[in-house]
């Protein structure tokens, strides 16, 4: 990896601290109804983008800090959105090395956001209860869920670049 794509993570890590950060303001709880307290996720957007460049140790002490940041902003257990990022970063690669038959990459990437996502929420959950059995998955955070996946392709060139990423 060069130091362009290093630079450029870097400048994805900032930009989700920045959603995040923007995440915590009052004004998202004064919205209507379907969309009070509906934010993306930062940190899986931030590990799902990675995943099309390959492993990387620079990649994911990005998503760890990200991680920790975002359990601050939170209010979450320490550790417990870094697992979460780091769960669906791996499963992510795991599907994407898994999937190299196929013969288009927005198939690829589609299974490997998906599997990612389950493997990035069965992290959380595994967080909240070994911090005390706190019920972590709720109503909201799969609103959460959907709106960062939906938000997934147009948001990911900003986390990651497309020009660095690996061949399927």
């Amino acid at each position: 990896m060069n130091t362009t794509t290093r630079i450029r993570l870097f400048l994805g890590a900032v930009f989700a601290i920045v959603i995040c950060m923007l995440g915590a303001t009052p004004l998202l709880h004064h919205m209507p109804f379907p969309l009070t307290d509906t934010w993306p996720i930062a940190v899986l957007l931030y590990a799902l983008s990675t995943v099309r460049l390959g492993m990387s140790i620079w990649a994911a002490v990005l998503i760890v800090f990200v991680g920790l940041f975002q359990d601050f902003i939170c209010e979450a257990p320490l550790g417990a959105w870094a697992l979460a990022g780091l769960c669906g970063y791996g499963a992510g690669l795991v599907a994407r090395g898994s999937f190299r038959a196929m013969s288009a990459s927005i198939p690829v990437e589609f299974v490997s956001i998906i599997i990612g996502s389950i493997a990035g929420l069965m992290g959380l959950s595994l967080a909240g209860d070994i911090a005390g059995g706190a019920q972590v998955i709720d109503l909201s955070l799969v609103g959460d869920l959907i709106w960062t996946l939906g938000l997934y392709y147009l948001l990911s060139p900003l986390f990651a670049p497309y020009d660095e990423a690996l061949s399927v």
